[in-house]
């Protein structure tokens, strides 16, 4: 599992590039939805985003899910080390992804 720093008062960017094997897959058709949760298996949830929200940005072609989460809202956690996941579900037939999980750790506050 990849560990990212988040730094606590700074704007936070991840962005998440969805592949089937070595190939980028095309997001047409399908909903994003990032959880950050305080523990990898169904812990309690932090904060939850979907495709709606403005923090997210997509760029479907290039199987590119983006979250920037403001300064503001890093300053604002109280978790030391949390997991994200992002979960990708079809609208059409209902398939799932496989959900992608990084480790954050909160950091130091400034």
């Amino acid at each position: 599992m990849k560990k990212v720093i988040m730094v606590a008062g700074e704007p936070f960017e991840i962005k998440f590039t969805v592949k089937v094997g070595d190939v980028v897959a095309d997001l047409t058709g399908w909903t994003a939805k990032i959880d950050l949760r305080l523990s990898n298996q169904n812990g309690k949830l932090i904060e939850s985003w979907v495709d709606a929200s403005p923090d997210i940005l997509r760029i479907d072609a290039e199987g590119v899910v983006r979250l920037l989460i403001p300064a503001g809202k890093t300053n604002s956690y109280k978790f030391n080390i949390g997991f994200m996941d992002l979960l990708l579900l079809h609208v059409a037939d209902g398939r799932r992804s496989t959900t992608l999980q990084i480790e954050l750790d909160r950091g130091v506050t400034r």
